[in-house]
């Protein structure tokens, strides 16, 4: 169960890539999961103030010197072991993007995919960490999928986003 976020300033990371998946040429992993996530998140848990992708990447704009890749964030320890906290370069790239954007948290979906089944159907899966920016602490690790649809269908991917929020509200 992820914990009581009410009150606190989270910032909330573009989804990245499940391992061996491609990244559209638009650097989004799935088409409008991003703004989904920020909508549904926004939505569903409005005692949170999120800090959402466009935010930090203006952030990033006025701090040239920081060279943080937010589509391709250093997750891939997640993808191999359970992790109880982070190390560089993603806790360095978290502190420094919690200092720009004033948050304690950092929720990142660290896969993400549209995963087929055998009806040629399929749904969008995310693994998601929420991580304490000030020492990188993994406070959560979950898992989320979205309804059963085509990938590029806007509802498929918009019930991937409220299954996040769904999980995330108290």
């Amino acid at each position: 169960m992820p914990p009581d976020l009410t009150g606190a300033s989270v910032m909330v990371l573009p989804a990245q890539p499940a391992p061996g998946e491609s990244v559209l040429p638009d650097g989004e992993v799935v088409p409008g999961l991003d703004r989904e996530i920020a909508f549904w998140l926004a939505e569903m848990t409005p005692q949170v103030h999120w800090v959402f992708p466009p935010a930090i990447e203006r952030a990033l704009q006025r701090s040239p010197s920081l060279s943080i890749r937010l589509r391709s964030l250093a997750v891939a320890a997640f993808h191999r072991a359970q992790v109880e906290n982070i190390g560089d370069p993603l806790f360095g790239d978290l502190r420094a993007l919690a200092a720009l954007v004033d948050a304690r948290f950092a929720l990142i979906p660290v896969a993400a995919a549209w995963v087929p089944d055998t009806t040629g159907s399929g749904r969008i899966e995310m693994r998601v960490a929420l991580i304490d920016t000030r020492g990188g602490a993994v406070r959560w690790f979950g898992a989320v999928a979205g309804d059963p649809g085509r990938f590029d269908d806007p509802a498929s991917v918009a019930s991937a986003g409220r299954a996040l929020g769904q999980l995330l509200a108290r």
